[in-house]
């Protein structure tokens, strides 16, 4: 707007002075490109994500390096209750270990469709190529994720390919179980085994 009615603004500088004058309520701050270089010197070259970025929609910080944050935005915080438990809260440090391997039970099988004693997934392991999963199904971009070719659910424990590939990413610790190859029940649909899906 102020543009549009002829007001120069070449430089960030000359934006926050510009939208300071208009007495907005928003809290604006500037901080230089010296500031921002000296912080990105001072950072760690390795900072473990925080898990499913891209469905978080309300962060809070209390302490340096300590996250909260909720799929869904909480009111509480209108009332300065910052550490409600509301939304399924989850909370995150930037100094713990970026996450290697997973314990799950161990593969069921036909004959055994009950999981065994937990096992380790190391998800650099190329054994994991065209392995089957059960997961929780959401859809993520992170750097703790991997990545899913997807049947299209019809119904109760049935499947089937789509026409076009459907890859999606998830997060290591949405996956409930490494599972055997699902079952033809027709000539294009499948089902996992009646035993694991009524356990999963």
């Amino acid at each position: 707007m102020m543009v549009a009615k002829g007001r120069d603004i070449p430089n960030a500088h000359k934006l926050f002075k510009a939208l300071t004058e208009t007495n907005t309520t928003v809290k604006l701050f500037f901080v230089k490109s010296e500031d921002v270089e000296s912080a990105m010197e001072k950072m760690p070259k390795q900072i473990p994500a925080v898990p499913g970025t891209m469905r978080i929609h309300q962060v809070i910080t209390l302490a340096p390096g300590e996250l909260i944050h909720r799929d869904v935005s909480c009111m509480c915080t209108t009332r300065k209750q910052f550490n409600c438990k509301c939304f399924n809260t989850q909370c995150f440090s930037f100094g713990q270990e970026i996450p290697t391997a997973v314990v799950v039970a161990q593969p069921a099988s036909e004959g055994n469709p009950q999981p065994q004693a937990e096992k380790e997934i190391q998800w650099g392991s190329p054994e994991l190529l065209g392995q089957w999963c059960m997961l929780r199904y959401d859809i993520i971009t992170d750097e703790t994720h991997f990545q899913v070719k997807c049947m299209q659910f019809v119904g109760p424990n049935r499947y089937f390919w789509p026409a076009r590939d459907d890859l999606l990413w998830y997060l290591f610790d949405d996956v409930l179980e490494i599972i055997p190859s699902p079952k033809p029940v027709t000539k294009r649909h499948v089902e996992i085994l009646k035993e694991v899906w009524a356990r999963l």
